[in-house]
């Protein structure tokens, strides 16, 4: 597996894994409410038993009082004694109805009550009707006793039977809850040990993708760096030797056209050489302007911008102040080609006819400022060339990668009224220079250490 879906393959494992404790926490909830619902059951049928045989109690004392004081009040309270208990053993019934064994207790249960309550009101009966004697209703009290012992024992093996299910349910429960507990901690804990490896891997991949882009952009500057040293040599090769030539070359001519004035083939070799020696010097001083190193940027760039503005026809308003103090030559460097490409930009792209150039230098930051009044860069490019640089051209993501290695800032403002290109620089310290100066001296060692 590679190191870019070795990630994601823990973490969708991760994601798994939580997705399993969702689904046995949710089965827990569910089996947790379902025995909580047994639970219950086996309570209502406790408590029906206990209604069932409370109520045959009653009944069997209000019989009692019945005989021994006549009052027919107590008549009522058994008919609604054996009323309640009808009621109540129908609903036992429907509760054990999913116990085949507890069914047939409750029939039985069912059979003793009715022969208990019907001794009891045959009891009542031979009172009301006046043929009640003492050995008769002794003879009731004996079947009433025998019926209430038989129901009491059905109701006890009743009770014990729901007991031990109440208790055998209680202990699965138990058992239910601590074993997925367990399992949701394990899970939960396996988890998290996935994700924290993936957030390592993760922010490991990122610091190799950082360290990628650094030395992406390193790399990218350092080539710009020795393409600026090889601009230099070209144009001091260009200076010295075929300028040298074209200046012999010149000076021969002129001394042909002084010896044979009339002849009009020798003016116009003066005039080709004159012109081809123009060129080769302006061309020369292009690629690297010898008065950026012997006067600095604020001389260089005036003398770039009147040429400039002669090739194009651009106007352009300069801002640029005589400043005797020296800048690092590769901050030098650095605001020259951001002024030599973005006026470029201006000639190539804005079709504007005006431009401003403003240039700030102070004891701690030096800022350029190129604006021109053309039709502007689109906003989805500038939108992008914000973000991550990409969408422009070589020149301008050359520009950007320039001033953030000097420690630069980069704004590119565009809209209808034209677009205005800021670089700003915080003056670095000496030891800083002279790193600077030492990479611009010698970049292929610092190519080599990338």
């Amino acid at each position: 597996m590679s190191s870019a879906k070795d990630p994601r393959g823990i973490f969708l494992l991760a994601l798994a894994l939580l997705l399993l404790s969702a689904f046995s926490a949710s089965w827990l909830i569910y089996r947790l409410f379902y025995m909580e619902n047994l639970v219950r059951h086996t309570y209502d049928v406790l408590l029906t038993i206990d209604a069932v045989t409370s109520n045959l109690a009653k009944a069997g004392r209000y019989r009692m009082a019945f005989l021994e004081n006549g009052n027919t009040s107590f008549v009522k309270e058994f008919e609604s004694a054996r009323a309640e208990e009808h009621a109540e053993l129908a609903m036992l019934r429907a509760l054990v109805s999913d116990s085949p064994k507890q069914m047939a207790a409750c029939q039985r249960l069912e059979a003793a009550a009715d022969t208990r309550l019907a001794v009891l009101e045959s009891s009542i009966e031979a009172k009301e009707e006046g043929r009640s004697v003492p050995l008769e209703q002794a003879a009731n009290s004996m079947e009433v006793v025998k019926a209430s012992f038989e129901s009491a024992a059905i109701a006890d093996e009743m009770k014990d039977d729901e007991e031990q299910l109440l208790e055998k349910r209680a202990t699965l429960t138990s058992k239910l809850f601590f074993t997925v507990l367990i399992i949701l901690l394990l899970v939960f804990s396996l988890s998290i040990l996935l994700l924290f490896t993936y957030y390592q891997r993760l922010k490991r991949e990122l610091r190799q993708r950082t360290n990628a882009e650094a030395n992406s952009q390193r790399l990218s500057v350092l080539v710009m760096t020795m393409q600026d040293e090889e601009r230099r040599k070209f144009s001091r090769e260009l200076h010295d030797s075929l300028g040298q030539n074209l200046t012999a070359a010149k000076i021969l001519a002129d001394q042909l056209i002084r010896k044979h004035p009339g002849e009009k083939g020798l003016q116009e070799l003066q005039a080709i050489v004159t012109e081809t020696l123009t060129e080769t010097r302006t061309i020369s001083h292009l690629l690297h302007p010898p008065l950026l190193d012997e006067m600095g940027f604020a001389t260089a760039a005036r003398w770039f911008i009147e040429g400039f503005a002669k090739r194009t026809n651009i106007h352009v308003d300069v801002n640029i102040p005589d400043d005797p103090r020296r800048l690092p030559r590769v901050l030098e460097l650095t605001l020259f080609r951001v002024l030599q490409e973005t006026m470029t930009n201006i000639h190539r792209h804005s079709q504007s006819k005006r431009a401003e150039v403003t240039y700030r230098a102070t004891s701690e930051a030096v800022t350029l400022c190129v604006r021109d009044f053309g039709i502007g860069i689109p906003s989805e490019k500038l939108a992008a060339f914000s973000a991550d640089g990409s969408k422009v051209g070589i020149g301008l993501a050359g520009m950007r990668e320039r001033v953030r290695e000097q420690g630069g800032t980069l704004d590119v403002k565009s809209g209808a009224g034209g677009t205005t290109v800021n670089a700003s620089f915080v003056i670095a310290g000496q030891e800083a220079t002279a790193d600077s100066e030492e990479l611009s001296r010698n970049p292929s060692q610092s190519l080599e250490s990338v």
